[in-house]
């Protein structure tokens, strides 16, 4: 998934960089995740969400766009 960035929208919807194949996100603040239904990122969660990132796995880290 290298390179595979997204956008997280207001309303609780996602897509890629180009602007398509995205879905709905959830943000849950106590056990501080997200996750995603529909689009590339269907079914992840992703834990640990901080300013600087959030990990889906343990090889996987999501960083700010830059």
């Amino acid at each position: 998934m290298a390179g595979m960035g997204f956008h997280l929208k207001p309303g609780g919807t996602y897509h890629d960089v180009d602007g398509g194949r995205g879905g709905t996100y959830s943000y849950n603040a106590p056990p501080s995740a997200i996750s995603f239904r529909g689009g590339f990122l269907d079914g992840q969660v992703g834990r640990n969400v901080r300013n600087t990132g959030f990990q889906l796995s343990s090889t996987v880290n999501c960083e700010p766009w830059r």
